[in-house]
């Protein structure tokens, strides 16, 4: 019985309940910071963006397409993270341009590359292993 303990049984893809885990701990680190810096702007915005990082990876679950291809349930999740990111910062810019980089931008990118450092991560380590034959 081969058992391969970074993928999940559900869907084939990287472990997504570790990344839902380490989004909850991005987001335990950096709201805290987050008020303090910057004040209720600032833990909005991590709480924004945690939000928008969550939801591709719960949507992404429940798609029949992502269900045993591997890591196309990733990219997809990666793809609609972007999109939904970059529509919740141009929202921001149009409906409140008075909002400033140490507000709200700031945190977006925090959160944002912190949890995309991890996704990474869990796709490296859930690739197999190969080595180079010598001559």
């Amino acid at each position: 019985m081969t058992v391969t303990p970074n993928r999940d049984s559900d869907n084939n893809s990287p472990a997504t309940g570790q990344l839902l885990l380490a989004t909850g701990l991005v987001a335990v680190c950096l709201a805290p910071a987050g008020y303090f810096i910057a004040g209720v702007l600032g833990f909005a915005a991590v709480s924004i963006t945690v939000a928008c990082c969550v939801l591709p990876l719960v949507v992404v679950r429940f798609l029949p397409i992502a269900r045993g291809r591997g890591h196309l349930g990733l990219l997809l999740a990666n793809g609609i993270r972007m999109a939904l990111t970059l529509a919740v910062c141009i929202i921001v810019k149009e409906r409140w341009p008075s909002v400033g980089f140490n507000q709200f931008y700031l945190w977006v990118v925090l959160v944002y590359l912190a949890l995309l450092v991890v996704d990474t991560f869990l796709v490296l380590r859930s690739l197999p292993l190969t080595r180079k034959a010598s001559s």
